[in-house]
């Protein structure tokens, strides 16, 4: 399980958490997804997201694969109100 966590950690760190470019998924408007294989190659982690337009909800799917196989999904979803940028 530590395996799967350190993965989740380095894909969020080196994906959403940078300015990397978010894909846009033409069967999903308004989605937008990243991907990411970890360093040795073992894992790779897909984290999808939308935003409600004119709302403060999103929603999202993260999946992590080991060898083809999907070993950890997660759903998520909730709002901010305010900013996030420091003023």
């Amino acid at each position: 399980m530590k395996d799967i966590e350190d993965a989740f950690l380095e894909a969020m760190q080196s994906g959403y958490a940078q300015s990397v470019a978010k894909e846009k998924i033409a069967e999903l408007p308004g989605a937008k997804s990243i991907f990411y294989a970890t360093r040795d190659g073992r894992f790779k982690v897909r984290d999808t997201w939308l935003v409600a337009p004119e709302s403060d909800k999103s929603s999202g799917l993260t999946v992590i694969w080991n060898d083809g196989t999907p070993v950890w999904i997660m759903h998520y979803g909730g709002g901010i109100r305010g900013s996030l940028s420091p003023s």
